[in-house]
């Protein structure tokens, strides 16, 4: 066997076109809503892109020495919201708390009802804060950037927009709150920076640059502050620091810069979100007054929001020991990490979609298949026995054995009379010329095609691994050719001669996996090979003896002429003594006759056996008849080696085997005859003893009666 036989061959499925046009119309209809899900996810979904993580981190600080933003801001013409614009107006003092409801609701905010109460003729004395002069820092309305601003590393800001102090309180050396409104901290610069990078390398694809994967900042992005409905309000360009100011902060998280925030403060949180696909951007963003931005792997577009964590934020402390209180409202940012991603297209991502898209149009295939094999009634049988093919291994070695038979006495008819031994290439280009005539109109090319086609059969016989290399030149058997149209069904030649081996030894799975009537054929063979090889061992040492073979006749007669014997020596009336011996002595020669008969009915059922044994031998010849055809098939059958002498020696091998079982058959057959001659003779020799037996009792029954 060639080492190439053992690699692995190309297989395909098998396929059943059903000429249907009902059903390929259902078929196709089954096909439009997946095509049409395949393309939205593929399409509008963007399923052939890959997304991949860039956590962005989001950082928050501010330069409290910088007085330049507070000193633009006083002199600017930006509005201040009507309640600080108020609160502002009615600034100033001191003001008794117990002198309307607004100064004692003011106080009790401050401090506590139980302080009020315990120390009697507070006074509230309230500033909206100036940027002060260098020269007048110790001023009550002076407004020091620095003492607001406490940030807590690169990820939280405190803010304080409301103070209140009173030192003195408790020992009555000072009864004046000074209460503090910062209103210019709406031009603080609070600055915001963050930085990406993608999780893993970017996914292969054609022309994706590979610096995508670096680390990038919001200098190299747009970034977009948006509020939580989802408008846009402030844009920053690559490269642009990214300041905003509370009040926007405060807008972003969808409050208003009023003075009910800046007294009560509150807590909030900021992240940043950076996109590489316009895809993944908010469908409701509301680009109003603004020009919009589509992303890119390059220039990506970063969402800056803000949520409100808490609606107030700041602490009220009130220490008798220090004689001190004192009160503030905060506007804490914290910010932390992003969720977002890069969006770009991956080769991957495209071959998995379109396996999962040929995946899914196995479906209406399916679906027709089990409409048409369980719904068309009567039709449903014939579709089901088209598409499910039943497989019986008795059933396919019966067609095979009729195949070959049919096939072979067809291609009988294509035997050259001239010789009568086989298909000869020269009748077999006759009749594909035939043949090829209805086909090729022109004489020369069906004669050329049919002498190659007669060439190409005999070369494929030669190159068949079955044994015919040793095929004449010009000459094929049919039973060759009958072999050859074998080849690709499902049981061949070879799988008939092995279904049918007696002698080969067969695995416990093959042997449980048999048609049990096969098992029983089988059993019932090896024991007659077993009783066939014992009768061989013992017919060297036993010898057979002449018997009768009218046994039961003969012994049926004897006994009632010995009854009658015996009847009438009963009736004899002995008048003497000599008649008396004369009676003794024919008793015993009639007891002598009936020992003989007794003999020949055990000679009977001998004989018997011995019928019995000749049916065996020649159902066992029968057998052999069948396993010299078998083998016969066998040699016709063979596949050949790949080498020429193992072939011929392959079938000499056999052929010796094939002489054997033949010189066999004709001993058996000369066993038979000489068992037909004994048998023969016993015959004579039992109807010979018969017949002296009948004269002797007959003689000594006549003598008895003259006697009497």
């Amino acid at each position: 066997m060639a080492w190439h036989s053992f690699l692995p061959k190309l297989t395909v499925p098998k396929k059943v076109v059903f000429e249907n046009g009902k059903l390929n119309a259902l078929w196709y209809f089954l096909h439009l809503p997946l095509i049409g899900y395949a393309t939205i996810l593929f399409a509008v979904q963007k399923q052939y892109s890959e997304v991949i993580s860039n956590s962005p981190f989001l950082m928050v600080n501010v330069d409290p020495l910088d007085a330049m933003p507070y000193m633009f801001g006083a002199v600017s013409n930006v509005s201040e919201d009507p309640s600080i614009l108020s609160w502002c107006a009615a600034a100033g003092g001191p003001y008794l708390c117990d002198s309307n409801a607004v100064i004692q609701a003011a106080c009790v905010e401050l401090l506590t009802e139980s302080i009020l109460s315990a120390v009697p003729g507070l006074s509230m004395l309230s500033f909206c804060t100036r940027l002060c002069d260098l020269d007048k820092l110790d001023a009550l309305d002076c407004l020091v950037p620095p003492s607001l601003f406490r940030p807590q590393g690169s990820t939280s800001l405190q803010i304080t927009t409301y103070t209140a102090f009173n030192q003195g309180l408790f020992t009555g050396g000072n009864r004046n709150i000074l209460v503090h409104l910062h209103p210019l901290l709406r031009f603080a610069p609070v600055t915001f920076s963050y930085s990406f990078q993608m999780s893993r390398s970017a996914p292969y694809f054609f022309g994706t640059n590979p610096g995508i994967a670096e680390r990038k900042t919001g200098a190299d992005a747009y970034t977009v502050a948006v509020t939580s409905e989802e408008k846009v309000l402030m844009i920053f360009t690559p490269g642009e620091r990214v300041i905003i100011p509370p009040p926007s902060i405060v807008a972003l998280a969808g409050l208003p810069w009023d003075a009910t925030v800046m007294l009560a403060g509150g807590e909030f949180y900021a992240v940043v979100n950076c996109y590489t696909d316009g895809f993944d951007l908010p469908t409701a963003l509301d680009w109003s007054g603004h020009s919009t931005l589509e992303p890119s792997p390059e220039i990506p577009v970063c969402l800056l929001t803000v949520d409100q964590l808490r609606p107030a934020s700041g602490y009220k402390m009130a220490d008798t020991l220090s004689d001190m209180a004192q009160a503030a409202a905060q506007i804490r940012v914290d910010t932390g990490r992003g969720d977002s991603f890069h969006r770009l297209p991956s080769l991957s991502a495209i071959v998995l979609n379109l396996i999962s898209l040929v995946v899914l149009l196995k479906f209406p295939t399916i679906l027709t298949i089990v409409f048409a094999t369980n719904c068309l009634g009567s039709l449903s049988n014939v579709y089901k026995r088209a598409h499910q093919e039943t497989m019986d291994i008795s059933t396919r070695v019966a067609q095979l054995a009729l195949r070959l038979l049919s096939d072979t006495t067809i291609l009988g008819q294509l035997v050259d009379p001239k010789t009568g031994t086989g298909v000869s290439k020269a009748k077999l280009k006759e009749q594909l010329c035939i043949i090829l005539q209805k086909v090729v109109p022109s004489k020369e090319e069906h004669e050329i095609l049919a002498e190659d086609l007669s060439e190409h059969i005999f070369k494929t016989l030669r190159k068949m691994p079955q044994g015919h290399k040793n095929l004449e030149e010009e000459m094929a058997h049919g039973s060759h050719l009958a072999n050859l149209m074998s080849i690709g069904q499902t049981v061949n030649v070879q799988d008939l001669c092995a279904y049918f081996d007696t002698s080969r030894r067969r695995s416990w799975l093959e042997w449980f996996t048999l048609p049990s009537s096969q098992r029983k054929l089988l059993r019932e063979r090896r024991k007659l090979a077993k009783q066939l090889a014992s009768l061989e061992a013992s017919k060297q040492d036993d010898t057979v003896e002449p018997e009768p073979s009218d046994i039961k006749a003969q012994a049926s007669s004897l006994s009632r002429l010995s009854a009658a014997s015996s009847q009438s020596e009963v009736c004899v009336e002995v008048s003497d003594g000599e008649h008396l011996l004369e009676v003794q002595a024919l008793q015993n020669e009639i007891d002598l006759l009936i020992g003989q008969v007794r003999t020949i009915k055990e000679r009977q059922t001998e004989e018997d056996r011995e019928e019995q044994r000749q049916q065996e031998v020649e159902e066992r010849v029968q057998h052999l008849y069948v396993a010299v055809e078998n083998l016969l098939q066998k040699i016709d059958g063979i596949e050949a080696d790949d080498a020429a002498d193992v072939s011929r020696a392959g079938l000499a091998t056999l052929k010796k085997g094939t002489q054997d079982l033949e010189a066999r058959v004709l001993q058996f057959e000369e066993e038979n005859v000489r068992l037909s001659d004994q048998i023969q003779a016993l015959h004579d020799w039992a109807d010979a003893r018969q017949t002296e037996a009948v004269k002797e009792l007959e003689k000594e029954t006549k003598a008895t009666v003259a006697i009497s």
